[in-house]
């Protein structure tokens, strides 16, 4: 019997000691920063062939003609809109010759968008100044647009033969 007399105190105290110890923790605050990239715009740099064609009298159309793909990358983490435009030079032939941006057309498909954002697309004609081709509304973070234009010249009637270059450039703000 004394076995468990003696034995009982010890348990209480234990017990005693475990109830009136409280856990003791330490705080460490953890911070991450996510800082703003750019708005960025990529398209083919190559030469595209639009096609060929033989002289006519009446005015001819040259393409449509796939450009490839044009990529706008939003890394600025916010909710800033963004808007894609395009223009165009005049087409100058070599030997002669000029077909003015004004006989240019830029038909835009709709985008594949990763990201929160909607995006408009716009088909224009008349590539003297830039004109939007896709903007970019109801953004939210990082997001990604692509798209596969194509570009149609009106070639005039009674236009000499030769090559013609001319340059589309895309822009992005």
């Amino acid at each position: 019997m004394r076995k468990i007399m003696l034995v009982t105190p010890i348990i209480a105290s234990a017990a005693l000691v475990l109830l009136s110890a409280a856990p003791v923790f330490a705080d460490t605050p953890a911070t991450f920063t996510i800082s703003a990239g750019g708005l960025t715009l990529s398209a083919a740099t190559a030469s595209v062939p639009l096609a060929t064609v033989t002289p006519k009298a009446v005015l001819q159309n040259v393409g449509p003609t796939s450009l490839g793909s044009v990529t706008v990358t939003d890394e600025r983490g916010g909710v800033l809109e963004w808007t894609a435009s395009v223009a165009s030079t005049a087409f100058v032939g070599n030997p002669t010759g000029s077909v003015p941006p004004a006989n240019v057309t830029y038909t835009t498909p709709a985008a594949t968008v990763t990201g929160t954002n909607t995006v408009t697309p716009a088909t224009v004609t008349g590539l003297e100044e830039p004109q939007a081709v896709q903007t970019a509304v109801g953004v939210t973070g990082s997001n990604l647009a692509v798209w596969s234009p194509t570009l149609t010249v009106a070639v005039p009637g009674g236009t000499v033969i030769g090559t013609f270059s001319g340059t589309v450039t895309h822009s992005v703000i």
